[in-house]
């Protein structure tokens, strides 16, 4: 369905997809809390622009991510865990998602105590072997 991105000089395909998923689901968290502010009647500016500034460091933290691990490639050990870019986008998607449930169960509460939450939410499963 999908044709593999050429990657771009050191960046492997699945970072880049990384990436373009870490931008949709936090452009998708966005639209949603506007749709939520609208419903509940609850739009403030300043919660867009608190928003968009939230946004916008996640933005920075993911270019920072591509720099480390760039940067790592070519000069050298700079101290930190490389790969950075899939795990710091993989963190930004989980944390997305958890902010889109809380804000469609806050704007359809009816909706959060339903199965199609229960998909959404982990179970941590613990073998009690005692």
């Amino acid at each position: 369905m999908f044709e593999p991105l050429q990657p771009l000089p050191g960046l492997a395909a699945a970072e880049e997809w990384a990436i373009i998923f870490a931008f949709i689901f936090m452009l998708f968290d966005f639209i949603t809390g506007i749709i939520g502010a609208l419903v509940r009647h609850a739009f403030e500016s300043s919660k867009v622009r608190e928003g968009l500034g939230h946004k916008a460091m996640i933005v920075m933290t993911i270019i920072l991510a591509i720099a480390v691990q760039l940067a790592s490639g070519v000069v050298g050990n700079l101290g930190f865990d490389v790969p950075l870019i899939t795990p710091v986008c993989v963190i930004i998607i989980v944390m997305e998602i958890g902010s889109i449930l809380e804000t469609v169960g806050q704007t359809y509460p009816d909706l959060s105590d339903s199965g199609i939450f229960k998909l959404f939410k982990k179970e941590d499963h613990v073998n009690d072997h005692s």
